[in-house]
């Protein structure tokens, strides 16, 4: 018998953040829906039923509790069905401390997706039980076969396309690399484009977390979103090509 999906509604000013939070929590098992704005949201939320509404106060400043304030004055039943996503910084802090006034949920970034599937789950009574092929992809990639490859790589911001580093690969996998780069820890759940010359491997990840090594070096471990071919790999790898590339 099919599970019925319980339907989200994720805002968030950033577009990466919106295509890449959709993407995990469809394959996740939840029918999806995004916004841009706090009021493109009202309208959606009004008119449309949704057993929960994730909202980022951080990208969306105090609107996203006007939202909260504006849709449960409309329909009293959407109380208990928003999470808010929030920053730990200190101009997070108004926000938080309002929340806490008004008694609703939050999670503070950077978090991973088991936390917020977790919410979720407590939120909805719908777990990532619905789609065995995400528990699968996310939860147990650490037992994936990983490749042990060093070479030059560009990484940029996903969303400004940006520069961020030049790194370099540590490993990689069908659904995971891991990469060590000059500077500070890049912020988990940062959406980053990659590019590694010679595997041939053009490809999107999330940061799934991050943390420095050395006086002045960094390394993280990235989800891909965009999964690698294997075989591929394999061939690249075992002909012994040189690992080094010119950007």
């Amino acid at each position: 018998m099919d599970i019925e999906r319980k339907k989200l509604l994720f805002i968030d000013s950033r577009e990466a953040y919106r295509n890449i939070f959709s993407e995990l929590l469809h394959e996740a098992g939840y029918d999806v829906r995004v916004s841009s704005s706090a009021s493109e949201a009202l309208k959606t939320v009004l008119s449309e039923r949704f057993d929960l509404v994730i909202s980022d106060t951080g990208s969306l400043g105090l609107d996203g509790i006007v939202l909260y304030l504006k849709t449960i004055d409309k329909k009293p039943e959407m109380k208990t069905r928003f999470l808010f996503v929030t920053g730990g910084h200190r101009e997070d802090a108004k926000a938080r401390e309002i929340l806490i006034r008004l008694d609703r949920g939050f999670i503070v970034r950077p978090f991973g997706m088991n936390e917020l599937l977790k919410n979720i789950s407590a939120l909805t009574g719908q777990t990532a039980e619905a789609a065995p092929e995400f528990r699968e992809r996310f939860e147990n990639r650490r037992s994936e076969k990983r490749f042990k490859w060093e070479e030059d790589c560009r990484i940029s911001d996903n969303g400004t396309k940006k520069d961020i580093a030049l790194a370099t690969t540590v490993d990689i996998s069908k659904n995971g690399l891991r990469l060590r780069y000059l500077g500070a820890p890049i912020e988990p759940e940062t959406v980053i484009d990659i590019d590694i010359k010679h595997l041939k491997v053009s490809s999107r990840g999330v940061v799934a977390w991050s943390a420095p090594e050395g006086v002045s070096e960094a390394v993280s471990g990235l989800r891909l979103l965009d999964p690698v071919d294997v075989s591929s790999l394999l061939t690249v790898i075992q002909s012994g090509r040189s690992r080094s590339a010119s950007y």
